[in-house]
């Protein structure tokens, strides 16, 4: 039976980097960031050479499986089909995203960057089932990013519906303000790594992530409470019009070609209320 592709939880998505470490032990650190509820774990490692990349992935791959977190790595296809790891994420420069999907298969999940709205379409026309854009605040982790914004993350996420997540420069202080632009979350390095206690810093992150998650859950509660008591008050208002056709005697209008507009528009309007109604369960 071929493998179902994962529901993946972008919100707080952990992006390796050993450089922020202070010497500190990877493998422990990277426990801590999966005690405190990364929700998602790319393996990137620029400067290992590929049987250290190997031997981490390994070890990653065991740790994500007790703490039931996918695990994505960076750029190396090898890397991801040795350790069976739940896909890769790659950048403009890397493979292209249909060469990797040709070669994981269906099931595998496949992140693309993406710096402006024209690349992120080309990205999920190849196939790509998520977008990772920055940078947003500017970063230390990569040379060669290209400072996006707030404004043009947003400008991205009003060009396409698929998952994406802000990167660069995100910390537990900016990151609200990533979620804001509609964004499914962020790929976070130094704002985890770099901190003195990583789990409690994680958990900064998750707070924020739930938080917001509410709100959105709130929000389109909101919408649809609004939307089933327009509904009620359109089909009363419709059943008066019936009325008014067959017992014109009851004080209301006959029918004419305006009830009839208004009936139509009526029914019109009752169905974008019920679309409302689904669109928000």
């Amino acid at each position: 039976m071929e493998k179902m592709k994962l529901k993946i939880d972008y919100s707080v998505y952990l992006v390796t980097d050993t450089g922020f470490l202070q010497g500190r032990d990877f493998a422990a650190c990277i426990e801590a960031a999966l005690k405190g509820g990364v929700t998602l774990l790319q393996y990137r490692d620029k400067n290992a050479d590929s049987r250290v990349l190997l031997e981490r992935a390994l070890l990653l791959k065991k740790m994500c499986a007790v703490y039931h977190v996918p695990l994505l790595i960076n750029d190396r296809l090898d890397i991801a089909l040795a350790v069976q790891a739940d896909g890769v994420h790659v950048g403009q420069s890397d493979l292209p995203v249909t060469v990797v999907r040709r070669l994981l298969g269906e099931q595998a999940v496949i992140g693309a960057s993406a710096h402006n709205p024209e690349e992120a379409r080309q990205a999920l026309a190849d196939g790509a089932d998520y977008l990772g854009c920055g940078a947003v605040f500017g970063t230390t982790t990569k040379n060669d990013a290209g400072y996006l914004g707030l404004d043009g993350l947003q400008s991205i996420r009003q060009a396409v519906t698929a998952p994406l997540v802000g990167i660069g420069g995100v910390n537990s202080t900016n990151f609200e303000q990533v979620l804001q632009t509609g964004a499914n979350g962020a790929a976070i390095v130094s704002g985890i790594l770099a901190a003195d206690d990583i789990e409690a810093e994680v958990r900064k992150f998750k707070t924020i992530a739930d938080r917001y998650k509410i709100y959105k859950k709130t929000d389109k509660r909101a919408i649809a409470v609004t939307a089933i008591a327009l509904t009620f008050y359109l089909s009363s208002f419709k059943i008066w019009l019936t009325r008014s056709r067959i017992e014109p005697d009851c004080g209301a209008l006959v029918l004419s070609s305006s009830n009839s507009f208004c009936s139509s528009f009526i029914s019109f309007a009752s169905s974008f209320c019920w679309a409302l109604i689904l669109a928000s369960a």
